[in-house]
């Protein structure tokens, strides 16, 4: 029963150590989006943001559509909600792939390490 509890005690600790590595992280990220050369990457995410609002009411302002065919249901606006899902695929995919490359360099591996 003892080394049950000692495991448990090691993996919680552990577990307490990555949540301190990533907060650590994310704070150095939030900081960093604080700086005037991060105005490309907020107007980013400002755009993601925003292409969330515009398909939530894209799809909240049509109705849904039995074929009468396939008798399968279609969005009314189903081209609309398609290009802006597009659209917000690619910018997720742009700032995933920066913040990705920003993470694994070595200059916030040694910056979060300080």
């Amino acid at each position: 029963m003892y080394s049950i509890n000692r495991v448990l005690v090691y993996l919680l600790d552990f577990t307490v150590s990555c949540c301190q590595v990533q907060i650590a992280m994310l704070l150095w990220f939030l900081r960093c989006l604080l700086d005037q050369k991060a105005l490309p990457v907020m107007k980013i995410i400002r755009v993601i943001f925003g292409l969330i609002l515009t398909f939530s009411s894209q799809l909240t302002s049509q109705g849904w559509q039995r074929d009468a065919v396939t008798c399968q249901l279609r969005h009314l606006s189903f081209t609309e909600l398609q290009r802006t899902y597009s659209t917000f695929h690619e910018h997720s995919l742009f700032l995933f792939k920066g913040i990705q490359r920003l993470v694994t360099s070595e200059i916030c591996i040694v910056h979060v390490a300080n």
